[in-house]
């Protein structure tokens, strides 16, 4: 597989993955995990508003998640 056909393959497992909520018009968090060339990165979509203290602390932890399954500070 080459470059061109994995960043399609990237795009279309994003795009797939970008679905409504469960609920109409419900708030959601989405969080998706996609393995790049030498990583895992994670891309997180808002549909509702949260507090700035909030959001800082949720990235961190999403972050976190990122780091384990990219092997980081795990012995």
């Amino acid at each position: 597989m080459n470059q061109g056909d994995m960043q399609k393959l990237r795009q279309e497992v994003i795009q797939d993955a970008v679905v409504e909520p469960p609920i109409p018009d419900a708030p959601y968090i989405k969080v998706i995990f996609c393995k790049g060339h030498d990583r895992w990165m994670p891309f997180t979509g808002y549909g509702c508003d949260l507090d700035i203290t909030t959001t800082v602390e949720f990235i961190e932890q999403i972050n976190k998640a990122a780091d384990v399954l990219n092997k980081k500070g795990v012995e």
